[in-house]
């Protein structure tokens, strides 16, 4: 019954409370008992037709995690100097190519972001600097940025403390890559202002967001009020002031 359940209802919706699916399951089965409630609800997720994004909403539809490929082999160089030297480190590392995913125009140049914690970070630098051969920038001004960064050029700077990670790895989550895409001069440098909306709609539209966790950072960072406008909408119970 639960694979074949029709949705309809909930059409134009983006998200659906779960009292509201629950309450729908039951006119459509006649279901009382909450574990046939918690049955039917994994089949439709399980099925693709609604992704759970937090303990109170599903997203209409199918959303993946988000885990960046990369075939770039300076980032695996980065990696296995920074596990040799500094296992215990929190870091974070990301391309700038990643972000060709969502935008209209492809990125030619590709830069290698190091993000570390303050006291660590030139440490990082040095030893990125010692062990490998491209061009290796800490914290570098727009205009050096412009005037030494070439392809898989590296660029080395702090993380904000508590910023969103993941458990294990050096890959960026999107929480953290999205407010970055705000707050960063230099990973602006590659899309114009224009396309903000764009790129947020086809991260929230194709991948699994913790919003609870991208607004938490959000405001840390001091641009929850600049993003509110371009987030809000995918902020799940927004609309209905929860």
């Amino acid at each position: 019954m639960s694979s074949n359940l029709n949705l309809d209802i909930f059409k134009g919706f983006t998200y659906i409370s779960r009292d509201d699916l629950k309450k729908y399951i039951r006119n459509k089965t006649n279901y009382e008992k909450e574990s046939s409630i918690r049955w039917v609800i994994y089949h439709l997720v399980k099925n693709k037709k609604i992704t759970k994004v937090n303990q109170h909403y599903f997203f209409n539809g199918y959303l993946k995690e988000f885990a960046p490929i990369s075939f770039n082999k300076t980032k695996g160089k980065i990696e296995k100097v920074l596990k040799d030297k500094y296992p215990l480190l929190d870091i974070v590392i990301y391309e700038s190519s990643i972000l060709n995913e969502w935008l209209n125009h492809q990125i030619s140049k590709n830069i290698i972001f190091v993000q570390t914690e303050k006291i660590y970070s030139e440490y990082v630098f040095d030893a990125l600097k010692e062990n490998l051969h491209n061009q290796v920038l800490f914290y570098p001004s727009i205009k050096d940025f412009d005037t030494y960064a070439e392809n898989d050029t590296i660029i080395v700077s702090n993380f904000v403390t508590r910023c969103p990670q993941r458990t294990s790895g050096y890959d960026v989550r999107l929480e953290k890559l999205i407010v970055d895409i705000f707050s960063s001069d230099l990973i602006s440098e590659f899309f114009s202002q224009s396309e903000y909306s764009n790129i947020i709609s086809n991260i929230f539209g194709q991948y699994k967001i913790d919003t609870k966790t991208l607004v938490s950072y959000a405001k840390r960072r001091q641009l929850d009020k600049l993003m509110s406008s371009f987030i809000s909408s995918y902020i799940p119970g927004k609309e209905e002031g929860k």
